[in-house]
Parts: structure tokens; C-alpha cells; sequence
């Protein structure tokens, strides 16, 4: 489950930065 929560914030990282 951790690295599913990992991965949403790195999703959500790359759509800020875009």
C-alpha cells in the first residue's frame, strides 16, 4: 500500500509540474 501512495504523489508531482 505504501508504494501505491508513493506513486499518487509522484503522479501528482508531474501534473504540477506540467
Amino acid at each position: 500500500m505504501k508504494r501505491f501512495l508513493f506513486l499518487l504523489l509522484t503522479i501528482s508531482l508531474l501534473v504540477m509540474v506540467q
